[in-house]
């Protein structure tokens, strides 16, 4: 009986000592996923495209080239827009609630955050980077690809009126 306690309270301490050691590793891992889904807008655009359309290897290559020379400039440009970005989208969301569209939703969002002429640029900087990335990309793919990407310009606007 003594031994089956012995071996009890043994255990015990063991788990004791392990349980903060795993709590720590998992903090550890979603602050990395965390800050790997922020540096990667642009892997997500690869990701999605790859799940919707079969790439070659060489435009899989090709891609991969372009977004390594756009990831940098990208961040360099989110560094200027900091935490504004998240109370950007969420103004976004509030001008999309309230009935605006496109242009007319980004300039309420924009004069709701305050956005001083530093972080406008940037801003522009980083739709310039991802509208030049998109370009790219679009021209390593063929017509097929593209349109089964959903990248044709209007599509959606030509699935509306159908």
């Amino acid at each position: 009986m003594k031994n089956v306690l012995k071996s009890l309270v043994v255990v015990c301490l063991a788990v004791a000592m392990v349980l903060p050691l795993a709590a720590q590793d998992a903090k550890k891992k979603k602050k990395k996923g965390g800050e790997k889904g922020r540096q990667s807008a642009l892997a997500n655009v690869v990701k999605q495209l790859t799940a919707k359309v079969d790439l070659t290897a060489e435009q899989t290559a090709s891609i991969k080239k372009l977004q390594e020379a756009a990831q940098p400039k990208l961040a360099e440009a989110n560094k200027v827009i900091g935490k504004k970005r998240q109370e950007l989208g969420a103004a976004r969301k509030k001008a999309a609630a309230d009935g605006k569209k496109g242009k007319e939703a980004q300039a309420a969002a924009e004069a709701a955050v305050n956005l001083t002429a530093d972080e406008k640029a940037a801003l522009a900087k980083v739709r310039e980077i991802t509208q030049e990335f998109q370009k790219g990309v679009r021209a390593l793919l063929t017509p097929e690809q593209i349109e089964k990407a959903g990248l044709k310009r209007g599509a959606k606007k030509k699935k509306k009126d159908a």
